[in-house]
């Protein structure tokens, strides 16, 4: 049985705290009707649209690459990994320079914990462009180091309109899993067990989550 003594929901709330990629399906949820066939005064059907990358979500290889991995390609195990969450005090990105001291246990992933958590960027609701991405040089040090899955704290790991996206092409195209969208807010820097499980769908380039952190 997993031990832990506390857990972290690092899940941003759909429909409240989810600031939505521009261009991105919204989510929504609406109750237009009863179950069929029940009574509507003691019955609830809702019904939900949204983007699959929205809110806290998981991005495959083929969301770049599209004949590479999609999330049904892995094993359910390679969503419930030991973790890594690094504390980055630069606020503009987070670059290779604050992770030279960094050692990383194998197959661990990694989260960063950055100003958008801080700030609260991550939770605010409203798409801004002046978060803190993920550069080219962290990305190739997490393709180096050999990282399964890392994970960043808002809806995209690249700068607003960079059209290259070399976090994601780097990341993505060498088989890493990205996590996007986690609230790192209340985490401490520190070794977790990391569990975020996607949708059960077939052939989905990205998929909502929900992600936790057990210490």
């Amino acid at each position: 049985m997993l031990s832990f003594t506390k857990a972290y929901d690092i899940t941003i709330v759909l429909g409240v705290q989810n600031p939505t990629y521009p261009g991105d399906t919204p989510f929504a949820r609406t109750a237009p009707h009863a179950a069929p066939g029940a009574d509507p005064e003691v019955t609830e059907a809702n019904q939900i649209t949204m983007g699959t990358h929205n809110g806290t979500h998981l991005d495959s290889p083929a969301h770049f690459f599209p004949h590479s991995a999609h999330l049904d390609d892995f094993p359910v195990s390679h969503f419930i990994r030991p973790a890594l969450v690094v504390e980055i005090s630069d606020p503009e990105a987070v670059r290779a320079s604050e992770l030279v001291d960094v050692e990383l246990d194998e197959g661990e992933a990694i989260l960063f914990r950055t100003r958008n958590s801080r700030e609260g960027l991550v939770t605010s609701g409203v798409f801004t462009e002046s978060f803190v991405p993920i550069a080219r040089d962290a990305a190739q040090w997490c393709v180096d180091h050999g990282v399964s899955l890392v994970g960043h704290d808002y809806i995209t790991v690249d700068p607003y309109g960079d059209g290259e996206a070399p976090a994601h092409r780097l990341l993505l195209g060498n088989g890493v899993v990205i996590l996007e969208g986690v609230n790192l807010r209340d985490v401490p820097a520190g070794r977790y067990t990391l569990i975020c499980l996607p949708l059960s769908m077939q052939g989905a380039e990205g998929s909502p989550c929900r992600a936790v952190l057990l210490q």
